[in-house]
């Protein structure tokens, strides 16, 4: 788990976002149909070297990830000012002859709030 400039993450923060993030790679597939890859998964974006506000690891885009249908980067940053909570978004796509879905995506978690909302 990243920051973006948004300084230290309490221990007690870091253990809630770890706990919310295995809470989602358990429910997550029963929201979502993912279409298996054949192979590695690996990060395709047009050339850009960025997943929002990531820098995409060289690997993920070479190599690719093993047994991977959907790879989440999760980061954090701290702004009371923003109203939200988390945010995510998807940034590439794996495209087969009859479907395309998302294969990498990010989610940002907003630390300040996490402070007014009890998490803290």
């Amino acid at each position: 788990m990243t920051g973006l400039d948004s300084g230290e993450i309490k221990p007690t923060q870091k253990a809630y976002l770890i706990s919310i993030v295995q809470t989602i790679v358990k429910f997550l597939p029963n929201f979502l149909k993912v279409v298996p890859t054949s192979g590695n998964n690996i990060f395709s974006n047009g050339g850009l070297k960025v997943c929002v506000e990531v820098n995409v690891p060289a690997n993920d885009m070479n190599i690719g990830i093993p047994n991977s249908d959907l790879h989440l980067y999760v980061i954090y940053g701290n702004d009371s000012a923003h109203s939200y909570l988390a945010s995510a978004i998807w940034c590439s796509l794996y495209s087969t002859e009859s479907s395309v879905s998302p294969n990498f995506g990010r989610i940002k978690f907003n630390l300040g709030k996490m402070a007014a909302t009890g998490t803290s």
